[in-house]
């Protein structure tokens, strides 16, 4: 369980959900924009560090088949 106004964002489902939610509070004016811009570039980047660990574990998965059909 995760810590009063914090977010758990372990997976894109989540960091879509941040993302509106993000939009939402600065529509509302509930945060200033440079919070907004900072939250929104760290969740691009969290984004992206996703999406290259996913990619990489696919790789890794392949590696490991590959090798296991030439070592037969």
């Amino acid at each position: 369980m995760g810590r009063k106004g914090y977010t758990q964002l372990s997976n894109l489902s989540d960091l879509r959900k941040f993302v509106a939610k993000l939009i939402n509070e600065r529509k509302r004016g509930d945060i200033d924009s440079a919070m907004s811009r900072d939250c929104g570039y760290l969740a691009k980047i969290l984004m992206e560090i996703m999406q290259h660990s996913e990619l990489e574990e696919r790789i890794i998965k392949l590696e490991m088949f590959l090798e296991e059909k030439r070592s037969k």
